[in-house]
């Protein structure tokens, strides 16, 4: 099943690259992964290729132009995928277009100083918890929950989620 992130990344334009994480929702540990030495969420592994081409990215490199980037064999894994999913986005693009809130159980902003936002995404969709409610969109369709932190750790994050699928339940019925 994996937890599923997105994860954005400022360009010095203002825009943002966009990225997935097959498990960076894990207890949102990538807001703590992520640094200007592991721009992609390595342990101490990612190397000069990493931060070159995150810094390319950040200076407009299109998408498809990274694949040279991604064909050496040492290339270690890394929790972000380096191949971005799209470049030159808004945040407002993102959030509307490509967060799919069922799916995706966080988001992370990256700035330009590596400094890290998690969010929580909420679904909004009724259709698995109601019987008159066919079918709901997930991209686009939800809230993102900002997450509040206490020595390195979320506080309250199980609760919201919790919260959140107490609400739909209750209110398809």
């Amino acid at each position: 099943m994996g937890h599923r992130a997105l994860v954005a990344y400022e360009r010095t334009d203002g825009q943002y690259t966009l990225h997935y994480s097959h498990w960076g929702a894990a207890n949102l540990k990538l807001k703590h992964r992520i640094s200007a030495e592991s721009p992609s969420g390595g342990d101490d592994t990612d190397s000069k290729w990493a931060k070159q081409l995150l810094a390319e990215l950040a200076d407009g490199l299109e998408a498809d132009a990274v694949d040279g980037y991604l064909g050496g064999e040492d290339r270690p894994s890394t929790v972000v995928e380096p191949k971005p999913r799209a470049t030159g986005l808004t945040l407002d693009e993102i959030v509307a277009d490509h967060l799919d809130y069922l799916h995706h159980e966080a988001f992370f902003v990256v700035s330009t100083m590596f400094e890290v936002t998690a969010y929580r995404t909420l679904w909004f969709g009724l259709q698995y918890d109601s019987e008159t409610v066919e079918q709901g969109e997930t991209v686009g369709n939800g809230a993102l929950a900002t997450v509040r932190w206490y020595d390195g750790e979320p506080v309250g994050d199980g609760h919201l989620q919790g919260s959140s699928r107490l609400s739909k339940t209750s209110s398809a019925t």
